[in-house]
């Protein structure tokens, strides 16, 4: 499986100039050699501490794993209001990271998963779209 999904990426990455790869918490995919150069690697936790924590312990392996990763950044998913205390603050900076967002914790988006609907209808003017949009303009992409 990790070779046919390597040679799909090698393919489409010749085609596209952006390619997603949503992994599931953990980096297998990164440690068995899956992916190619990576332009930007996007970290995501929620708002814990313990997701902070293992946000680090993956930066930490992608460094010891000599990964070709243009720029490493932390999102931080599902914060209330929008923002991260000063303990989250603390622990990203003890981690070592570098946080380019906070996504608020958006009652539309659970709305619209409640209701079947995709999230790519969720208004633009909504909290988790405008911090989307200041993600991406900072990313520069």
């Amino acid at each position: 499986m990790n070779d046919v999904l390597k040679k799909q990426i090698d393919r489409y990455s010749e085609r596209y100039r952006f390619i997603v790869v949503d992994n599931e918490a953990g980096m297998e995919h990164v440690s068995r050699g899956i992916l190619p150069h990576v332009d930007v690697l996007l970290l995501i936790s929620d708002s814990s501490r313990r997701g902070i924590q293992a946000a680090g312990r993956i930066a930490k392996m992608i460094g010891e794993l000599n990964l070709k990763a243009g720029l490493v950044k932390l999102v931080i998913n599902r914060a209330r209001n929008g923002v991260i205390d000063e303990g989250l603050t603390a622990e990203v900076a003890a981690q070592h990271l570098d946080l380019i967002g906070v996504l608020p914790d958006d009652e539309t988006v659970c709305r619209y998963d409640c209701e079947g609907e995709p999230c790519s209808k969720v208004p633009g003017e909504s909290p988790i779209k405008l911090a989307m949009k200041d993600i991406i303009g900072r990313l520069g992409i």
